[in-house]
């Protein structure tokens, strides 16, 4: 994800990110000729699978080996080949007028919101309206329209949400965003507008984990979130998905002993199994903030003059 990333600056029209994005899980489906090189099939006897043959898609120590999928060696055989395409495309792809990483820049132009998984009440899917809604929807909304200014929408995996405003292809991210010292490097950040902090989901019935019995357990993380950092930071290495129903799915099924996120998603990623499944309280204690596009004082000075007056109308 972090090169299909890199690769819009490469690519105008997005279509080498596009391609490695959307085909990164499934390589040897769309690229059949390089699947049957003997290295990408000694590869595949490399890793843990599924019942069925399925990648696990995990690492851990110990337990699991310590690789991404079946085609890991093909995968980066992939990468190589991406980078050299898309270098070839930074010569001829870029003439003049403005560049592809503007995002909002025209001062009619519209706003870019990178968006990354659902977590309510934060962001999410209105089931009935199909609308994008929730707490940092609305914000970076309102921010908008002080500004008179049109507001887009572009979804993503969650790591690939601040490389994109620090990329300059858009100008906000929202998705429950933790602030840090570290990300206050690439993005400017709004004032908190929450606090809240990481959890265990386990299975009901089970006895509940604790950071002291996590590091003899199987934790699943949603990759380069503070969560998956903070396990690491305490010498815990968690196995790490994409998106965070994968994690929950896999605590469901018996496969992982237990998921580590922000406690709201959790406990609502937790409804659908009826009870089947169980959070612990609060484990950490993280701030929320809206990621803003380095340089753009206006930007940050109309998202935090909606969340004063959020906070002083007493709206979460």
């Amino acid at each position: 994800y972090r090169i299909a990333n890199q690769m819009r600056s490469f690519s105008p029209d997005n279509s080498i990110g596009k391609i490695f994005s959307n085909h990164w899980k499934n390589t040897e489906s769309f690229f059949p000729i390089i699947g049957k090189l003997p290295f990408c099939r000694e590869a595949s006897g490399l890793c843990k699978t599924r019942p069925g043959g399925r990648s696990l898609r995990l690492r851990g120590k110990g337990k699991w080996p310590k690789c991404h999928s079946m085609n890991f060696v093909c995968r980066w055989f992939l990468v190589a080949c991406a980078v050299a395409v898309g270098a070839a495309g930074a010569g001829c792809g870029r003439g003049g007028g403005e560049g592809d990483g503007d995002a909002g820049r025209r001062a009619d132009g519209p706003l870019v919101l990178a968006l990354g998984q659902e977590i309510p009440p934060y962001v999410y899917i209105d089931r009935v309206s199909g609308e994008v809604s929730g707490i940092d929807v609305d914000i970076v909304r309102a921010a908008a329209d002080r500004l008179g200014r049109k507001l887009v929408f572009r979804t993503m995996p969650f790591v690939e949400i601040l490389p994109t405003v620090k990329n300059k292809l858009a100008d906000f991210a929202a998705a429950a965003i933790t602030i840090t010292d570290g990300r206050r490097h690439d993005v400017d950040f709004s004032d908190s507008y929450a606090e809240e902090g990481c959890a265990f989901l386990y299975r009901a019935g089970e006895e509940p984990p604790t950071m002291i019995r996590a590091e003899s357990l199987r934790v699943g993380v949603v990759e380069s979130v503070t969560a998956d950092f903070y396990l690491t930071r305490h010498g815990i290495e968690p196995f790490r998905f994409g998106e965070l129903p994968e994690v929950v799915a896999e605590v469901a099924a018996g496969r992982l002993d237990a998921a580590f996120y922000d406690r709201p998603g959790l406990v609502l990623a937790a409804e659908p199994y009826g009870g089947a499944l169980a959070v612990t309280p609060l484990e950490t204690r993280e701030h929320y903030g809206i990621a803003v596009q380095k340089g753009r004082p206006e930007l940050l000075e109309a998202v935090n003059a909606v969340i004063r007056e959020r906070k002083a109308g007493g709206a979460p």
